[in-house]
């Protein structure tokens, strides 16, 4: 297995690959989801406030440009912390379906904030992945006529100056522990090559004595492939079969299939309702007083009438929105809100709650991020 493919996550680390916590934008709409480390990034910069510890939920205190992952399925949903082949859930390890040789030298609109290659597996499946990659690039490297070996700087090298290099460090860095006899071996190296004798002063310089010299510059082998596709979604989509055809894999997550869309600008989205013109605080109590005049509120209906999605809805019958409001399910399998105990009440308005009231959009001058954290979910796309 290449180790640079990916860092093992052990069963007993307080950190999993994927931490699923949401990400929505003012209006409650679910643009992605994201690890721990990403949520404290916008947290500290005041670019979001927490409104769930758990499942932890953020909401962006600026307006985003776009809507991030918004309705691509794969991305909507939490995934799993365990190998997609075996669900093993000990030493994961995260695959990239398109090589790294290769997915580097992409365009940057497809290679960058996109994590939908790259998968979880166990230690025992990527390494048995890895012999069935390696003879698919071999296949390519005859395809194209691009071996695998090419690339890299070509030089010339004087072997002689490069002792003298070696030999001055030597003395530099341990003279105190090498022994007399070899210590004069070294002296005379350096000697000989300058033909008269050297001062202990001129060490330093010579550690740093050039005898490595580039001749010419070779393109990698994945640069060369990539710079040849006729049709780079192609590529992508013949990694992906190749993938699932030699493992087989029974826990992959829902939402990723082999011909989802390369470009994620192009991806197919479930249509999602408008973002709804009430800020929270105002749902909030609308939902209240409808509780108080019928008794109960149906869930679906009113997510329907107001334009919100699943995540918007949940902040408006909660602390600090409201209070004295449950969620059930009845009999008749309906979703509905109602009163738990006493009289329901919304006693926050948007700047109690600790939101920006009113939010300006991103192009109004509101904080925008100037530098983005890394992460396993790299890159969820949120554009601002």
């Amino acid at each position: 297995m290449d180790g640079r493919d990916g860092k093992k996550w052990h069963a007993d680390c307080k950190s999993e690959p994927y931490g699923n916590a949401s990400m929505i934008d003012p209006q409650g709409r679910l643009l992605c989801r994201c690890d721990n480390k990403k949520v404290d990034w916008y947290l500290k910069r005041n670019l979001a406030v927490l409104i769930q510890e758990d499942p932890k939920i953020i909401q962006l205190s600026f307006q985003p440009k776009g809507t991030g992952h918004h309705g691509d399925e794969f991305f909507m949903n939490g995934l799993a912390n365990c190998c997609v082949v075996c669900g093993s859930t000990s030493e994961l390890t995260k695959h990239h379906v398109v090589p790294r040789e290769y997915r580097a030298h992409f365009p940057i609109e497809i290679k960058s904030h996109q994590s939908f290659d790259v998968l979880l597996l166990c230690c025992a499946c990527h390494e048995r992945y890895e012999l069935a990659a390696f003879k698919l690039r071999e296949m390519i490297a005859e395809e194209t006529g691009i071996p695998l070996t090419i690339g890299g700087v070509q030089s010339l090298v004087d072997t002689r100056a490069r002792e003298v290099a070696k030999a001055a460090t030597a003395l530099l860095k341990y003279g105190g522990q090498i022994p007399e006899a070899r210590k004069q071996e070294l002296r005379q190296v350096l000697t000989d090559y300058l033909e008269r004798p050297f001062e202990d002063t001129e060490l330093e310089a010579l550690t740093h004595l050039a005898y490595q010299f580039p001749t010419s510059v070779e393109r990698p082998h994945g640069a060369r492939v990539v710079e040849s596709l006729p049709d780079l979604a192609a590529f992508v989509y013949r990694w992906r079969k190749h993938f699932v055809t030699e493992m087989q894999p029974r826990h992959l997550p829902r939402g990723w299939y082999v011909d989802h869309t390369v470009d994620h600008a192009t991806a197919p989205r479930t249509p999602h309702p408008p973002a709804p013109a009430q800020s929270p605080a105002e749902l909030s109590r609308l939902l209240v007083e409808q509780v108080r005049l019928h008794g109960e509120v149906d869930s679906a209906s009113f997510m329907r009438e107001q334009g919100l999605g699943e995540a918007a809805f949940k902040l408006l019958y909660r602390p600090p929105y409201a209070r004295g409001l449950v969620r059930v399910t009845i009999p008749e399998g309906r979703n509905v809100v109602r009163c738990e105990d006493g009289s329901p009440e919304s006693p926050a308005t948007s700047a109690q709650a600790g939101f920006p009231a009113p939010i300006e959009s991103a192009e109004a001058g509101s904080p925008v991020p100037t530098e983005s954290p890394t992460t396993s979910r790299e890159e969820e796309g949120v554009s601002m």
